[in-house]
């Protein structure tokens, strides 16, 4: 059975709804379509991997941090979220 945390710490408070209210349905559907490479979008601190990682061969996962969309805006970069 797939838990949230207690520990405030560890997960953002939407990371903590997330988790509270798809836990089930992710019980469900990653044993049926999580296989090959995963791409985990705006993962945090990755709360779902351990239900993962045993149908996955790899987990790539990708967050955007203000600190980070700070540094790039300073810096000029172009930045493109789709």
């Amino acid at each position: 059975m797939l838990l949230t945390t207690e520990d405030q710490n560890e997960l953002t408070p939407s990371s903590y709804l997330f988790t509270g209210l798809v836990g089930k349905r992710c019980e469900t559907y990653i044993p049926q379509y999580a296989k090959g490479k995963l791409i985990d979008l705006g993962c945090g601190k990755v709360p779902l991997y351990d239900c993962c990682k045993n149908y996955i061969e790899d987990n790539i996962c990708i967050d955007f941090s203000i600190h980070i969309l700070a540094i790039l805006k300073f810096h000029k970069y172009s930045i493109h979220v789709y």
